[in-house]
């Protein structure tokens, strides 16, 4: 069997119950975003949590869970479909499917193939302003003008 490279993923599992200035505060968020990876073939997952100096947590158990997506539109028969996302750019389509979509009983199914990489994957131009994306430069500029600024001009040798 091959063993899967593997994969580090960072994050905060928070849970917080306490009184505060006579507030009750109530908070709750206990999953971590995981990156890519190709769940068929890890079948072994080591969990490491830094707990800082707090107590050492007491934990029952560890749960990997993955939510179920259905997505729904008009296919023509023995068409193929390519489903691609994950680029930040980009919104949510607007449409009305969402409001007209009624389900039918009998609607064909099917399920998405393995999720793969997309080779093709070229990503977009950085397209923000020059001063955006270099910050540092701008700022050692400006610095430089300040110090050429308040320099004293040497003084003109004796005649």
């Amino acid at each position: 069997m091959e063993t899967s490279p593997p994969v580090n993923s960072y994050g905060n599992i928070l849970r917080v119950h306490s009184l505060q200035n006579g507030r009750q505060i109530d908070e709750e968020r206990l999953a971590i975003d995981a990156p890519w990876v190709d769940f068929s073939t890890s079948t072994k997952w080591t969990i490491a949590i830094e707990n800082g100096d707090d107590a050492p947590l007491s934990l029952q158990s560890v749960q990997l869970e993955m939510l179920q997506r259905t997505l729904c539109f008009d296919a023509e028969s023995n068409a193929n479909y390519l489903l691609a996302y994950g680029d930040p750019a980009l919104s949510a389509p607007r449409c009305d499917y969402a409001t007209l979509f009624a389900p039918q009983a009998s609607a064909a199914q099917t399920a998405a193939g393995p999720e793969q990489l997309n080779p093709g994957y070229r990503p977009r131009p950085d397209d923000r302003p020059f001063t955006e994306r270099h910050p540092t430069l701008l700022w050692v500029s400006l610095a430089a003008v300040i110090a050429l600024r308040s320099a004293k001009p040497a003084a003109p040798p004796p005649s």
